[in-house]
């Protein structure tokens, strides 16, 4: 009895650490799949847009508000100070104080708040003759808010590079 009491334990014990990283899978599998619902297309064709009429290469708007939101245009981080497609903080970043942070959800407004800061930095890039990921790098990490320190520093003291990294080689179906 007493062995299969510690056996009936130990069993216990695995289901119940498995049905926690079963259900942890579960989330994991449908935050993938948003960006590919129908929604996420939508957002897209929005960030597509608004690029074209800053003469930005659509890949890296694509690429940065994926990593940013997953293109959720309802996505609010740091703490409820970053908001939308881009993740536009208040606070020094580039979200203007006057629009309320439901406007700052649209997913519209808030592309064409961040494409010209994006185009900037794609043009300092390229000047730089920065090309592929080393130019969404730049870009990525200059173009947010002012006084930005730079590739080097996020690459240093933080990981938002490598997650940027793992999106940009997933969207061009290179495996790393």
């Amino acid at each position: 009895m007493k062995k299969f009491f510690v056996g009936f334990l130990v069993v216990l014990g695995v289901y119940v650490y498995f049905q926690d990283k079963s259900e942890g899978m579960d989330k994991l599998v449908n935050e993938t799949s948003y960006v590919d619902s129908e929604e996420a297309k939508q957002m897209k064709q929005i960030i597509i847009e608004e690029a074209n009429k800053v003469n930005l290469p659509e890949w890296i708007p694509l690429t940065i508000a994926e990593h940013e939101s997953r293109l959720n245009p309802r996505s609010v981080g740091d703490n409820g100070t970053s908001f939308g497609l881009f993740q536009l903080h208040r606070g020094g970043g580039l979200a203007p104080d006057y629009l309320t942070d439901e406007e700052l959800k649209d997913p519209r407004t808030n592309a064409q708040i961040a494409m010209p800061h994006l185009v900037k930095g794609y043009k300092r890039g390229v000047q730089k003759g920065l090309t592929d990921f080393a130019l969404l790098k730049y870009v990525a990490n200059t173009s947010g808010w002012p006084g930005n320190l730079g590739p080097e520093w996020t690459d240093n003291n933080m990981k938002y590079n490598v997650g940027l990294e793992d999106v940009y080689y997933r969207n061009k179906g290179v495996i790393k």
